[in-house]
């Protein structure tokens, strides 16, 4: 899905490449899977935290991150909800 329509998303730079947005979107929805029954706001300094441990050698930071993350974080808990797993 991320793939096909990330360049519409309305925080990304006109033509970036997938590729630096790739990761924050799958550390968003693993994300949304770890803290599941949270929301992204109350989570959102340690998520931070660990985007910076695991990624804080990658060129993107966690302030442009962090709204890729949030995007598939929204996109994971809107499609549980719809097909919960219980």
């Amino acid at each position: 899905y991320w793939r096909d329509n990330y360049a519409q998303r309305p925080y990304v730079t006109n033509g970036a490449p997938y590729d630096a947005y790739e990761a924050a979107y799958r550390f968003g929805w693993e994300s949304a899977q770890t803290y599941r029954g949270q929301t992204f706001d109350q989570v959102e300094l340690q998520l931070e935290r660990e985007w910076t441990r695991l990624h804080g050698h990658s060129k993107t930071p966690w302030v442009v991150a962090k709204q890729a993350a949030r995007d598939a974080w929204d996109r994971v808990s809107r499609r549980a909800t719809v097909y919960p797993a219980d």
